[in-house]
This record gives C-alpha cells, structure tokens and sequence, in this order.
C-alpha cells in the first residue's frame, strides 16, 4: 500500500508511515471432533483454505491441484480440500471444474464459519494453501503461520512482506504443478524450531498493542507538527 501510494500520488516517502494490521487470534476454538463428523474430514489429513469466488483469489488453482493428487494417486499427501468464506456456487466456473474433474468428494465447502471454528480448521489441518494474486494485506495467512501451521502461498500483493518469509512461496501461482511441487516438500522448510521462531516473531509484529502504539506518535508527530505551523 505504500508503495501504491508512493507511485501513484507522488509524495515525499517519509511523509508515508506503515502501521501493520494487529491479529487477535480467538482464545477459544471450537471442537474438532464436531467439526471432522460434520465435514467428514480426518485431523492434520486435508489442506485448508479461505477464499471466495473472487477472480483474484485463484481458488481454481487449488481445484487443479487436487485434480493433479487425485490423478497421480500421491501417498502421504492429503486428498481433501476444505474451503471456508464460499457462500452459493450457483453455476460458477468454480463449480464447474470440481464436476469436471470429478472432485466432489475431494473439496469440502463449509460455507461461512465462525472465529472458533476457523481456527479449530486452521489447527488441525495438514497445511494452509492460500494462493490469492493480489492482497492488500492477507490476513488468513498470517493467521495460520501465528498458531503454527505450514502455510503455502504467492508472492503476490503484500503477502510475502506480511508473511515476513515464514510461508513457502509458489513463484507460479496459477500453475497447478507448481502447487504440487511445494506441497510435496514443504516438510523440508518447516520444522519445530522454525515454526516457534516464525510464530515468536510475527505475534511481536501484530501485537495489537504497538500498532496503537505507532498510531499514537503519528497522531502526536501530526499534531506537534501543525502546532510549530502556527
């Protein structure tokens, strides 16, 4: 966003602060149990995402890649897919791949979910695909690498930036074997030290506390600023 407003409004850059997004992950999570009985889903067993049928988000892709897993009959790779935040399909593109590729049984749609219940999917499953082409920010991917779990994504956007190099990066986000190839190694990125390292790091960055922190000297910076014009 910086950046955007650098090259489009032409401002001198100290002029232009960044103040991160604070994430507050909910305290409580709903019973997984429930939720693998409701959507028929085994713990640390499917790949989670939240999207929407937003051509941005790139939901297709993730489509193709079950394809690809269902295809070459991958062992030790998760065959189900669940998405959060897709309301009606109502003949959508979306749709019409899934029939296609007879992926019925393989991409779980729970609708809208609640906090609880996010994280309750985002905990419990085996890794967190989030491959959007354009984010201001990309808030479910944070959110997924702050309770420790193996997030693959673009490098589109803000979402390398926010990510702050704990995801793994598919340089070709709309090819389906890309996708593949990193599904199949993220294990070699991710380990117990890395992830409490990444999960240390990013909580001190989102800490709701210093973003009203950095808001209350820019407000005082301004305001002093304004006085000394008097």
């Amino acid at each position: 966003t910086k950046n955007d407003i650098l090259r489009n409004f032409r401002v001198d850059e100290n002029r232009v602060k960044v103040v991160y997004n604070p994430i507050i992950l909910p305290s409580n999570t709903a019973d997984f149990e429930r939720l693998s009985r409701r959507f028929s889903i085994e713990r640390k067993n499917y790949f989670y995402t939240i999207s929407s049928l937003l051509p941005h988000k790139n939901t297709e892709v993730l489509v193709k890649l079950m394809g690809l897993i269902k295809q070459k009959q991958l062992k030790n790779v998760p065959n189900k897919l669940v998405i959060s935040g897709v309301g009606k399909l109502n003949g959508s593109s979306l749709e019409r791949l899934i029939h296609d590729l007879k992926l019925n049984d393989q991409i779980v749609f729970t609708g809208f979910v609640t906090e609880e219940e996010k994280r309750s999917l985002m905990e419990n499953c085996c890794c967190f695909l989030f491959p959007s082409l354009f984010e201001g920010f990309g808030m479910p991917a944070v959110e997924a690498l702050m309770l420790g779990v193996p997030v693959i994504t673009t490098k589109e956007g803000a979402l390398e930036e926010v990510t702050m190099d704990c995801a793994v990066y598919v340089d070709s986000p709309r090819d389906e074997y890309r996708w593949l190839d990193k599904v199949c190694g993220t294990q070699e990125k991710y380990c117990p030290v890395t992830i409490s390292k990444c999960v240390v790091e990013l909580a001190k960055r989102y800490n709701p506390n210093l973003s009203a922190q950095m808001y209350l000297k820019i407000f005082s910076d301004v305001a002093l600023r304004e006085l000394k014009q008097q």
